[in-house]
């Protein structure tokens, strides 16, 4: 049986125009109808759209990235963004802004007060917010997130240059002109990848909860690098603290204070006041493998139960780690080398572990143990201290009373010394007062100190099974 072609037969009963030909015929209206597919969706809208054929050496492509497409989204630019400044797009309501390179020049803070909010450069060497050449102000701050009350969540700040051009800037109140200040809690919220320097005061002044500061480059500000801090009500817990580069600061690198179980991680540290320095209102404190160059101190602590492991700790013009009236704090497997005072320094400490840390070449005592109590010292290598002079100071020194405060029932076990350079120790373990006392020394290694290899003046300690030579 034979089968016609379908395109031969007749469109209908009633109709008998070939289907063939009813394609034919309709195909060529469409095509000669101008408006076809320019709807909205349509496949032909951008392609046959006037401002797009004729917009001069740009791409689609090009146009939408100096065009926001959604409601909450804008561009800013000086010549060709949806805004010209970020201040304009913020008020506007926008809640995702970029901002194209360039340099934007400003008199007053770039203000942030709603949550759920993202500002983004092009990177931290591009997009650059200048602070203005001139009397400022007070509170100049190059950008000012929250309103000085309440709480803001999720605020991202990435990829920015903040220069706060202090030399060509003067403020009548320099504490409040930052980088970054944050007036407000914040939570959840991200501050990564800028480039922060030149500022009056700190580079970032930050208080808030389950944040995290990283990845940034935060140079020569007058005061802090980093301060983070609660409030008088509101401690600032859970912080992140990662991978930033801190230097040239005339304060200290990194400041915490009212804070409780906050991170510092792998941030490298140089040539500032201070490494991180942890005040007595924070507590539970993590410093972990920073390193820290030429500062005046290495770490300070002043609070609790902190820990402070596996840094490297290298030419502190003071101390290498400072131990201040710290209870139940934990000082493990860092290396400390060349400070100009003692490696290790802990006054008015309690409860505290010293353990399986390499002292070395320290200007004076490798470890100073100064009117502490019930504090374990165990498993250090300490080489090669009193570098300053000659048979002076000691590997580990204790001293005593002072207003009644002794230094007592501290345990020093299996520590490994040696002085093998021109300037050797005048001894491994020495007590300065008979108030050192009901200290345990032993399982000690003490070799080629000066005047001798340990010496105690207490009536109620015990020396026993120590290696001197």
């Amino acid at each position: 049986m034979d089968y016609p072609v379908w395109g031969l037969l007749e469109k209908s009963q009633v109709d008998n125009e070939k289907i063939e030909d009813a394609i034919t015929r309709l195909v060529g209206v469409h095509e000669s109808d101008p408006d076809s597919h320019l709807g909205v969706g349509e496949s032909l809208q951008s392609h046959k759209a006037s401002e797009i054929i004729d917009h001069v050496a740009r791409s689609i492509v090009a146009d939408k990235l100096h065009n926001s497409a959604k409601p909450n989204e804008a561009y800013v630019s000086a010549d060709e963004g949806d805004y010209a400044t970020i201040q304009a797009a913020i008020d506007d309501g926008k809640k995702v802004i970029f901002v194209k390179a360039g340099t934007y020049e400003i008199t007053t803070p770039i203000t942030i007060a709603q949550s759920d909010f993202y500002l983004i450069g092009e990177g931290r060497d591009k997009t650059i917010i200048k602070l203005a050449a001139g009397t400022l102000s007070a509170a100049t701050p190059l950008i000012k997130v929250g309103n000085g009350s309440g709480s803001f969540y999720n605020i991202n700040i990435v990829g920015l240059v903040l220069d706060g051009n202090k030399a060509n800037v003067s403020n009548p109140d320099e504490y409040a002109a930052h980088g970054i200040e944050v007036t407000s809690f914040v939570y959840y919220s991200f501050f990564t990848d800028n480039y922060i320097h030149d500022c009056l005061s700190s580079g970032i002044d930050f208080q808030g909860a389950y944040s995290e500061i990283s990845h940034n480059r935060i140079t020569y500000c007058d005061h802090q690098g980093l301060y983070v801090h609660g409030t008088f009500s509101t401690e600032a817990l859970f912080n992140f603290i990662y991978g930033n580069y801190l230097k040239g600061h005339g304060d200290r690198a990194i400041y915490i204070a009212a804070c409780i179980e906050n991170v510092i991680l792998a941030n490298r540290i140089a040539d500032n006041l201070s490494g991180p320095a942890i005040d007595s209102s924070a507590n539970l404190i993590s410093i972990q493998n920073n390193m820290i160059y030429n500062c005046l101190g290495g770490i300070k602590l002043y609070s609790a139960r902190c820990s402070v492991v596996s840094n490297q700790i290298y030419h502190s013009t003071s101390y290498g780690i400072s131990v201040d009236t710290s209870e139940g704090s934990v000082v493990n497997s860092n290396l400390i080398v060349d400070s100009q005072n003692s490696g290790i320094y802990l006054i008015q400490a309690r409860r505290c572990s010293i353990t399986g840390n390499k002292i070395i070449e320290n200007h004076y005592h490798g470890i100073h143990i100064k009117q502490s109590w019930n504090n374990t010292i165990v498993g250090n290598i300490l080489r090669d201290n009193s570098q300053q002079t000659n048979n002076t100071y000691c590997h580990i020194f204790l001293e005593g009373v002072v207003a009644g405060v002794y230094c007592v029932r501290n345990i020093i076990n299996a520590n490994n010394m040696l002085g093998d350079a021109a300037n050797k120790p005048a001894y491994c373990i020495y007590e300065n007062d008979s108030n050192c006392d009901y200290n345990i020394y032993t399982s000690n290694v003490c070799i080629q100190a000066v005047s001798g290899q340990i010496s105690i003046q207490g009536d109620n300690n015990l020396a026993d099974n120590n290696i001197v030579a």
